[in-house]
């Protein structure tokens, strides 16, 4: 279940990430199973299954981001070779949001070769950038009339310059390049403004600027992956937790945030109030003790 607004408030201050790593010892790691350094390319799910029953879907994917060596550009050429594009109105019928988990599995029902299409590739590389300590959303789009997902990983290097990354399908953009030019360094790459870099990355889509507060992502709800809308910030490496915030926490958090500032307003109003009557009191109780003195005092009988 994804947490609520004040779950991931929390979770920015406890420094938590999106996903959480499966409680249990990976058995690829106990087992030190480890790809030759020349082959880069793991084997598939329904290999290492085989090999190792206990091996979970989570398992597999977080030991693939260790062999590719979290380097997020060797994604693309892990999915070129491990995954196929399968439309889902041909597969199912109908539009199909599968987990990372669901997309591993199909391997199993095949020659070992993953099966999704666009949302299922995005998806599947988040799960991957997690892994790998990187923060990223599926972005959704439309793209030429047609709704389209990709993979949006944000990065913050030494220079403090956001470093952007773009995975389509199987290609791979780092800050709007294929690769970097010969000669540059890392800590030079980059943008000074997280949402220039996002625009960077969605121009190619022919929607223009995107709206920093209106950003269409793919996000899990109660197990059930749909497209929600979320803000700048959720891209944000320093705030992992806000990408766990979206309309639909908003929704909820603004008319309570709401509520509490108009009875914070009301018990102030109150309390106020009380305090004025009380003043007046007190100004009556001398009036009419300093009435009664001069009263008194005319008689003489003060």
């Amino acid at each position: 279940m994804r947490p609520t607004l004040l779950s991931a408030i929390g979770g920015t201050l406890l420094g938590c990430s999106e996903h959480s790593p499966s409680p249990k010892p990976n058995p690829l790691f106990q087992n030190h199973v480890e790809v030759h350094e020349h082959t880069v390319l793991p084997p598939s799910y329904k290999e290492i299954q085989h090999r190792y029953p206990s091996v979970t879907e989570d398992h597999y994917l977080e030991w693939v981001a260790h062999q590719l060596q979290k380097r997020p550009e060797r994604i693309p050429h892990f999915l070129k070779m491990r995954m196929r594009y399968t439309d889902d109105f041909e597969k199912h019928g109908k539009e199909d949001y599968q987990s990372p988990e669901e997309t591993v599995r199909t391997s199993l029902e095949s020659d070992g070769t993953m099966e999704g299409d666009c949302e299922d590739y995005a998806i599947l590389t988040q799960r991957l950038l997690s892994h790998m300590g990187i923060l990223s959303q599926v972005v959704y789009t439309q793209a030429a009339g047609e709704g389209h997902a990709v993979c949006i990983g944000v990065e913050k290097n030494t220079s403090g310059k956001y470093t952007v990354h773009r995975f389509d399908l199987d290609t791979y953009e780092r800050n709007g390049r294929n690769a970097l030019p010969v000669g540059a360094k890392e800590e030079e790459e980059g943008y000074e403004s997280l949402e220039r870099g996002l625009n960077m990355a969605m121009k190619q889509y022919g929607q223009g600027k995107l709206n920093p507060y209106q950003i269409p992502i793919t996000a899990k709800h109660f197990g059930i992956y749909n497209v929600t809308n979320t803000t700048v910030w959720a891209f944000d490496p320093e705030l992992p937790a806000l990408a766990q915030v979206t309309s639909r926490d908003l929704h909820i958090a603004i008319p309570t945030i709401l509520t509490l500032i108009a009875t914070y307003c009301a018990a102030r109003k109150r309390k106020q109030k009380k305090k004025t009557e009380h003043i007046h009191h007190r100004e009556e109780k001398r009036r009419f003790l300093q009435w009664l003195k001069e009263y008194l005092t005319t008689f003489r009988l003060y």
